[in-house]
């Protein structure tokens, strides 16, 4: 893998323009299923990206990432932010937080997604699910085609740059930032996604992937189910 290493803002941009190639060197941190492309637009975003903040001994600001089911529960400070990165929000906007639909795919990619988890999938699609060895009525399917989508949206739209831009300014304030969607799987989410973009670039994030396993633990205790441990 490579990465763009000792380049200042201006040389990103510069480079970014001219469509040039910069001196890659080894050691990226860089996720390798992005483009060339992506990971100049990682290094334009990377640079003064203000995420080891402190304040005395004040914590690292971060962004937690949380499904809406969990959001009266969840503890955070009167100065973090809560966005709501959802494309079409179902029932409007709840209080308290604030609509990023920069974050969330594209309406035709939510409309292919909402297509793909009935089970329905064109020619074209059933192909790239066999060649995977994916069967079309494995509750994954949908994933497979979803995935590397979203993946290159964040890549190349620019509004997804208008948003991260918004969390950035958030960290700098020193405000903690919760990115909030309706799946409660965070693993079949594109907040997954997000996270993982995000961090790439440098962000402090929090999947919070065992807060859920605790919660989903409790509730089956509650409902007579047999626990481990």
């Amino acid at each position: 893998m490579s990465c763009i290493c000792e380049v200042t803002a201006s040389d990103v941009y510069k480079n970014w323009m001219r469509r040039e190639v910069l001196s890659e060197k080894k050691g990226s941190p860089f996720h390798s299923g992005y483009t060339w492309e992506g990971r100049v637009h990682l290094a334009l975003l990377k640079i003064d990206v203000p995420t080891k903040i402190y304040n005395g001994g004040e914590k690292i600001k971060m962004i937690y990432l949380a499904y809406l089911g969990e959001a009266k529960k969840l503890e955070h400070g009167n100065n973090s932010k809560k966005y709501f990165i959802v494309r079409r929000p179902v029932s409007g906007i709840p209080k308290g937080f604030i609509h990023l639909p920069h974050l969330s795919p594209s309406a035709e990619l939510l409309e292919n997604a909402q297509r793909w988890k009935r089970k329905e999938f064109n020619d074209e699609e059933r192909l790239k699910l066999l060649k995977k060895y994916i069967d079309i009525e494995s509750d994954d399917a949908w994933w497979v085609l979803y995935e590397p989508i979203f993946r290159k949206e964040l890549e190349i739209r620019k509004d997804v740059r208008k948003g991260i831009e918004i969390i950035r300014k958030d960290i700098q304030d020193r405000r903690d930032v919760y990115l909030f969607c309706y799946c409660k799987d965070v693993d079949r989410c594109h907040r997954v996604l997000v996270g993982e973009y995000l961090e790439q670039m440098g962000f402090e994030v929090d999947f919070r992937r065992e807060k859920i396993e605790e919660e989903n633990f409790c509730q089956l205790n509650m409902f007579g189910e047999k626990g481990e441990g």
